[in-house]
């Protein structure tokens, strides 16, 4: 999930873009409760629901929020998601916010997923190398794009490529 940056999103559904945030967080915590209890009354800022239900809950379905390393998106991330996918390669500092963020709110880092995106530059060996550092990153997941300026078919079989190689260097 994420918030967008684009305002006139917001305005073709007459929202206002500055509470943003704080309705996703809303969504959230509302999300949760209406995948796992059967009935759900819930009065908040954003939403009123009065004994709302999905005819059945269903296992928790993962959250993952995309975002920039923006300290807000990093609470939020840590307070209500199962992931992270940042834009871009995070700072190292972001990282250590988001694992702080983790275990303040109660939870193990080590739980937690995080997707790095991998372009696939080079070959074999920068693509292994790539992942190795995105692994010693704490990535639990990689996301792979072909280099810019390729035309479709080249860049699919560019990935598909790729995909061979990580799983034979990595395992599935």
């Amino acid at each position: 999930m994420g918030l967008s940056w684009n305002e006139p999103e917001y305005t073709a559904l007459g929202q206002d873009i500055s509470t943003r945030g704080r309705r996703m967080d809303e969504q959230l915590a509302l999300l949760r409760r209406l995948w796992t209890e059967p009935h759900v009354e819930f009065h908040g800022r954003f939403h009123d629901f009065d004994r709302i239900g999905l005819n059945r809950t269903v296992p928790p379905i993962p959250i993952w929020i995309g975002s920039t390393a923006d300290p807000r998106a990093l609470r939020r991330a840590a307070r209500f998601a199962d992931g992270w996918i940042p834009m871009g390669r995070p700072a190292d500092e972001a990282l250590a916010q988001l694992r702080a963020g983790l275990v303040e709110e109660g939870r193990d880092p080590s739980t937690f997923g995080l997707t790095l995106g991998l372009t696939l530059d080079g070959g074999a060996a920068e693509w292994i190398e790539g992942a190795r550092q995105h692994e010693q990153l704490g990535a639990t997941h990689i996301g792979l794009a072909a280099p810019a300026g390729l035309d479709s078919a080249t860049a699919q079989q560019r990935i598909i490529e790729a995909v061979g190689v990580l799983r034979e260097a990595f395992g599935e």
